[in-house]
C-alpha cells in the first residue's frame, strides 16, 4: 500500500473521530438537566459548570457544534470522494459516519449525560472560540429567522421550565435531593 494512500486514510479516521466528539457532545450537552449539572457543579465535579454555562447558550451551542460537524463531514466526504470515486465514497462514508460518528457515539453520550457532558465541555469551548465569528454569523442569522415564530424568546436566555421546577421540588420533598442540591431555586 502506498504511504500516501495510508496518510490519507488515517486523515479520513481522524475526521470521523472529530465527527464522533462533535455528535456525542451535542447528544450530551443538548440531554443534561441542567438540575443535575448544578448539582455536579457544587460538588465540584470539574466541568460540570463550564457544560451548564454551554446549555445556557443553546444557540451559540449547538451553532458551534453544528459548524464543527458539517466541517468535518464535508472533508470526509470531499476525501473519500477524491480516493474511491462518488459512489462509493457516498456508500462507504454514509455507513462509516452512521455508525461510527452517529450512532455509537450518541448512544454512549445518552447513557450518563451530564457527566460526559463535563467531560467535553472544555474541548467543546475552545472550539467555540475557535469557530466564533461563524457562530456570532449563524446565530445572528438564526435569531432573525426564528424571530417571526418566537419573537425576544428565541434570543433570550433560557430559564428553568415550571415542570423542572416541579421536578426538582418533588424530589427535594422525597428525599431524593438534600438540602444543598436545591440551593439554586434561591435564584429562581
Amino acid at each position: 500500500m502506498d504511504a500516501t494512500l495510508v496518510v490519507w486514510i488515517l486523515v479520513l479516521v481522524v475526521l470521523v473521530l472529530f465527527s464522533a466528539f462533535f455528535s456525542s457532545s451535542e447528544t450530551a450537552l443538548i440531554g443534561s438537566g441542567r438540575v443535575k449539572l448544578i448539582h455536579l457543579s457544587e460538588q465540584g465535579v470539574r466541568g460540570a459548570g463550564r457544560a451548564l454555562r454551554l446549555v445556557e447558550q443553546p444557540g451559540d451551542l449547538l451553532a458551534t457544534i453544528l459548524v464543527g460537524n458539517n466541517l468535518v463531514n464535508v472533508m470526509v466526504a470531499a476525501l473519500a470522494t477524491a480516493l474511491l470515486g462518488p459512489f462509493y465514497a457516498t456508500l462507504v462514508i454514509t455507513l462509516v459516519l452512521l455508525i461510527f460518528a452517529e450512532i455509537t457515539p450518541k448512544t454512549l453520550a445518552t447513557i450518563n449525560p451530564e457527566r460526559f457532558a463535563a467531560r467535553i465541555a472544555l474541548p467543546v469551548e475552545i472550539f467555540r472560540v475557535l469557530f466564533l465569528p461563524v457562530v456570532w454569523a449563524t446565530t445572528f442569522v438564526t435569531d432573525l429567522l426564528l424571530w417571526p415564530f418566537l419573537g425576544r424568546q428565541s434570543i433570550q436566555k433560557r430559564r428553568l421550565s415550571r415542570q423542572e421546577l416541579l421536578t426538582a421540588i418533588r424530589l427535594g420533598r422525597a428525599g431524593a435531593a438534600g438540602p444543598g442540591d436545591l440551593s439554586f431555586l434561591s435564584g429562581c
